[in-house]
């Protein structure tokens, strides 16, 4: 389980050394590493929809709900993935209150802690 590295334009001066992980390439990581332990992952994938085309994710409810929910043996986990330098808005943090312990954050730094949450199917990651 390696994630792409995306490295800077040569010659741009805005960029310098190795750009921030896409959260899509942390997506797929996550994804595999559930699959390695034996859970039951699912992701809503953005679609293109309408004639203009625009990108939506066709849900009916409420906004906001956690990226990925993962179940295995009973255990149920339901993860908001984020770069390490973005925070959920205000509507993803209302599901992770209310979700209470069942809910987290995964972050690309979290790695470890996300294996050891994936391998023993208990919470790791901080409230």
């Amino acid at each position: 389980m390696t994630a792409r590295t995306r490295t800077a334009a040569p010659g741009n001066p805005q960029c310098r050394g190795p750009l921030p992980e896409l959260e899509e390439d942390f997506q797929h990581w996550c994804l595999e590493a559930a699959h390695l332990y034996r859970w039951l992952v699912v992701h809503s994938r953005p679609a293109r929809v309408g004639n203009r085309g625009r990108w939506a994710t066709p849900i009916q409810g409420d906004k906001g709900a956690p990226d990925l929910l993962l179940a295995r043996d009973g255990v149920v986990f339901l993860r908001e993935l984020k770069r390490d330098t973005t925070y959920p808005d205000p509507k993803q943090r209302d599901w992770l209150r209310e979700l209470g312990e069942h809910a987290a954050v995964w972050r690309p730094r979290d790695r470890e802690l996300i294996l050891l949450e994936l391998k023993t199917g208990r919470r790791h990651m901080p409230l």
